[in-house]
């Protein structure tokens, strides 16, 4: 039974990197078909995507070395996910909308209940520690 609980973990974890991936092409979606021009549409796409991986990988993401405490990191988490399906609403996907913003609240309940932020954040600190005596 244990083997089982620990393949669920980490399913969630799985589907958080899909839900993140599936944000960020909720914002190129939505921005290639919200700004509707054949050519400033894919810059729209290649901005948003960019600034929105740039913060993610800053404040959020295991490895950052700038990454946000738990507490403010699910509150930013949030923000980018609820603007996601915010956009998709907008761009005329309601219900890939109201799906992804399923698929968080579901995901993030069990990443807090499981205490997996704490989890990953032990990882990556054992990891970046083993990188330093390595050297």
């Amino acid at each position: 039974m244990h083997a089982y609980a620990d393949l669920v973990r980490l399913a969630n974890l799985a589907l958080k990197f899909l839900l993140e991936l599936a944000a960020f092409a909720a914002y190129g979606w939505a921005a290639y078909t919200l700004i509707g021009h054949p050519v400033l549409s894919w810059v729209g796409v290649i901005g948003v995507v960019l600034v929105v991986a740039t913060i993610w990988g800053i404040f959020i993401a295991p490895n950052s070395t700038r990454k946000l405490p738990v507490r403010s990191r699910i509150v930013l988490e949030l923000a980018i996910f609820a603007v996601a399906a915010f956009l998709l609403t907008l761009a005329g996907a309601p219900l890939a909308a109201v799906i992804l913003a399923a698929l968080v609240a579901v995901n993030e309940l069990l990443l807090i209940r499981w205490g997996q932020y704490v989890d990953v954040d032990a990882a990556a600190e054992r990891r970046r520690q083993t990188a330093t005596t390595q050297r």
